[in-house]
């Protein structure tokens, strides 16, 4: 993200909540921040807002924005791989799949569950 996006997220955040933005403000904020995707760190802002009336922080937005890019993520998953995404679950080596979801094909050594 650049200093001028940053700037964006904190005018974001500042429709929500009346804080003044000036250059320090963007600075410190881009140097926490500036990793971000521009849309996730706006996205985080709006999230934060929706759910608390604390002052957004660096902080908070970190988090939001690491929770939108894993929710991405598994979107993707899903849509590549035609079913739930169920997590770092251990995983079958003849099919790709945790043992434990129901689309599982059973494998040499694999006990059926329903048995």
């Amino acid at each position: 993200m650049t200093p001028a996006q940053t700037a964006r997220v904190l005018a974001a955040a500042a429709a929500f909540d009346q804080r003044t933005v000036g250059h320090s403000d963007v600075a410190a904020w881009h140097s926490a921040l500036g990793e971000l995707d521009f849309e996730d760190a706006r996205d985080a802002v709006t999230r934060h807002y929706r759910k608390s009336t604390e002052r957004v922080m660096p902080m908070h937005v970190l988090e939001l924005a690491a929770e939108i890019r894993s929710h991405r993520a598994q979107q993707r998953w899903e849509l590549t791989n035609s079913h739930d995404y169920v997590g770092d679950e251990a995983v079958c080596d003849a099919c790709g799949l945790p043992k434990a979801n129901r689309r599982h094909r059973f494998g040499a050594g694999d006990a059926d569950p329903g048995e």
